[in-house]
């Protein structure tokens, strides 16, 4: 068991008061556990032990009362300075394990405080999985939105592409109705026109002999009214509006009544209503052209 520092110091304070037990040796307070060790001993308990002033080596007994008053009183101050010190040291162990505790508890703290970052790491790296998870799904759910979008898309236009072949459907089946209405009224055009283009075969046939019967007329008149002229009195000359006249119903009618005026006799005159015969003549193959109209063959 340790003995208290405050018993140390009174067991030396005896034992130096003792006479019989002189101080002889310089490090007996050290030795005592009164100075502590490293340092060295006050100045003046040191002049006190010195040889030459020790009863033993010729000194008085006042002068060692005195040294042992003083040594007494230094020795209360070393033990004044050691109680200080051993206070100090206590506040200082006591400081120095509020700290260790406090330090312990900065340590737990920081222990605890790594503990719940490491959790939140963890928490956060988890979170961060689930993130991209959850970012995968979202890629996957828009290109399904979108691959559902696009076959919407595609069914919107085929619906629209059957709606306009339907239209067209009917439009070609109305086409097509129009179409045999249009061919049997076509047809029936047709037949029509062939028995008009028949008939007017027929009436052109007609028109023609007509014309022809018209001509042979004109020409025997003509002819006749000529030859009457030369063998009467030999005109000099036809007027201009009866060639017009001839000329309009049939150029060749004209040229042959040109070539039978090809020489008049200038020394007789014309014949009174020559111009008025011609004209008859005229007007009744006109009349008879008029009555049946020409059509060409093979048009209706």
């Amino acid at each position: 068991m340790a003995v208290p520092s405050w018993a140390r110091c009174a067991r030396a304070a005896r034992w130096l008061c003792e006479p019989r037990h002189p101080v002889d040796q310089p490090c007996k307070a050290e030795a005592l556990g009164m100075v502590p060790e490293g340092e060295s001993e006050p100045t003046k308990l040191r002049e006190v032990r010195q040889p030459s002033k020790h009863p033993a080596f010729g000194g008085t007994s006042e002068e060692l009362r005195a040294a042992r008053h003083t040594e007494l009183d230094l020795l209360s101050e070393l033990l004044r300075d050691r109680t200080r010190s051993e206070e100090t040291k206590k506040s200082l162990k006591q400081k120095i394990q509020r700290q260790q505790a406090e330090l312990n508890l900065a340590h737990e703290e920081l222990a605890l405080a790594h503990s719940q970052l490491r959790e939140e790491r963890e928490a956060a790296s988890e979170l961060r999985e689930e993130l991209k998870k959850r970012d995968a799904t979202i890629e996957k759910t828009m290109v399904r939105e979108q691959q559902a979008q696009a076959r919407h898309d595609e069914l919107v236009l085929l619906r629209e592409l059957l709606r306009d072949r339907l239209e067209v459907g009917a439009r070609e089946e109305q086409l097509s109705r129009e179409m045999a209405a249009l061919r049997a009224d076509v047809e029936t055009a047709q037949g029509q026109l062939r028995e008009e283009r028949a008939a007017a075969e027929a009436a052109a046939e007609a028109a023609r002999a007509q014309l022809k019967e018209v001509e042979n007329l004109n020409e025997f008149m003509v002819k006749n009214y000529v030859n009457e002229v030369h063998r009467r009195r030999g005109v000099e000359r036809v007027s201009c509006e009866l060639v017009e006249e001839v000329g309009k119903l049939c150029p060749d009618l004209a040229l042959l009544f040109k070539e039978q005026l090809a020489e008049p006799t200038p020394s007789q005159p014309s014949l009174p209503g020559a111009t008025e015969l011609a004209g008859q003549a005229c007007k009744l193959g006109s009349e008879r052209a008029r009555a049946t109209p020409l059509a060409p063959c093979g048009r209706p």
